[in-house]
């Protein structure tokens, strides 16, 4: 069981609510488990491939970028 099954688990939150964000291929499955996988612009094609959606690289705030637009409601 992943970490974030457990963290599912644990707090009966289901991982389709669940948002994480990689770029390389260690963290496909992560991306893949979760509800709204978001691979950084610098990601490799593989984990792009299975996102969610994109964000700009880490040394362009891309975390803190998706998340101001999720909290802005800008997707459905």
């Amino acid at each position: 069981m992943s970490a974030l099954q457990h963290v599912s688990e644990y707090s009966k939150i289901p991982m389709t609510h669940f948002m994480c964000f990689g770029d390389y291929g260690n963290d496909l499955d992560m991306i893949k488990e979760v509800g709204y996988g978001v691979a950084m612009d610098n990601a490799i094609e593989r984990v792009k491939d299975v996102a969610w959606n994109t964000t700009s690289n880490n040394n362009q705030d891309g975390v803190a970028k998706m998340l101001e637009r999720v909290l802005n409601k800008e997707f459905d």
